[in-house]
């Protein structure tokens, strides 16, 4: 059964894990993707599932006529699980001086929250063919405007644009975008001719969450490298320069978009190694995540102009 991972970080803490509790829960705070993403549990190293690639055939008949047989077409696919992770020292020299700052720990929560945000660039902008050890994002997995799913915005955000996306992807749960992107269509909720249809709504916190047709809208910043995830940085496949970025429109739920995992990232503490006084510690994570029909889509080519109906 799919479940995020502050879900499994309270089952973690009902099992009295609290270690592994306290690390999935600041992992999954540590990104927006992984905060709302479920998380499937396999076993093994690779998923297979189908994706419907076609209905079958209907039609009227006349008395006396018959129906032609045909059923619906389904496309196996295979997603395989990438191993992140890292290692990290930590001098003995420092753990004896200052034990009250548990430096090893915070070096730990560090590494943590370094390959959550590489994992939502990678889920965003990763490129198999590129790098074998790593999965390839939705830019990849949609790819250009010959698929349904892809929409060239070509120019300034526009509503209509916005609202194609999200016509193209069933039950959507939220929409990514880069976060300046976001704050121009908070700027547009004040004009008069766009007034209405950006809303603002409380979370279960209180924190004010914008919305555009009911869909929670999730601005993206930087990564483990200080890159913009989603930043204007993309070419434009209908003009010149690479001064573009993408909106996402996703459908996180079971049967949507949805992760899968080996076992939940762990933190492991290898004690001290041999060709130097150090603590080691090694941060891993067996993970990907499977796309069902019509569960995603992208819209590009978008610049940094003022948001227009």
């Amino acid at each position: 059964m799919a479940a995020t991972l502050l879900e499994t970080a309270r089952q973690y803490a009902a099992q009295q894990d609290f270690l592994a509790a306290a690390i999935v829960r600041y992992y999954a705070e540590s990104s927006e993707v992984l905060r709302l993403l479920q998380f499937s549990d396999i076993s093994g190293n690779a998923i297979s599932y189908d994706v419907l690639e076609s209905m079958p055939d209907v039609g009227f008949r006349a008395i006396n006529e018959g129906y032609s047989e045909s059923t619906a077409v389904w496309k196996k696919e295979m997603e395989a699980l990438m191993i992140a992770g890292g290692d990290l020292d930590v001098d003995v020299a420092l753990v004896s001086m200052f034990p009250e700052s548990d430096l090893r720990t915070q070096q730990e929560l560090f590494k943590v929250r370094a390959l959550s945000l590489a994992w939502t660039t990678a889920f965003f902008k990763g490129m198999n063919s590129a790098d074998g050890r790593q999965m390839n994002g939705l830019q990849v997995r949609l790819g250009d405007e010959e698929n349904e799913l892809v929409i060239n915005g070509n120019g300034a955000l526009s509503l209509t644009n916005l609202d194609r996306l999200i016509s193209r992807v069933d039950n959507p749960t939220h929409l990514f975008m880069d976060e300046e992107l976001k704050l121009k269509l908070q700027a547009a909720s004040r004009n008069t001719d766009i007034a209405g249809f950006i809303t603002f709504t409380p979370d279960e916190f209180g924190r004010q969450v914008v919305r555009y047709q009911g869909l929670p809208i999730i601005g993206l910043k930087n990564d483990n490298a200080r890159r913009r995830i989603l930043g204007f940085t993309e070419s434009n496949p209908k003009g010149s320069g690479n001064n573009f970025t993408s909106v996402y429109c996703v459908a996180f739920r079971p049967m949507g978009l949805v992760g899968i995992q080996n076992k939940p990232i762990e933190v492991r503490r290898l004690g001290e190694i041999n060709d130097k006084p150090a603590f080691r510690s090694r941060v891993e994570w067996y993970s990907s995540f499977a796309m069902f029909s019509n569960c995603a889509a992208r819209l590009m080519g978008i610049s940094d102009n003022y948001v227009v109906a």
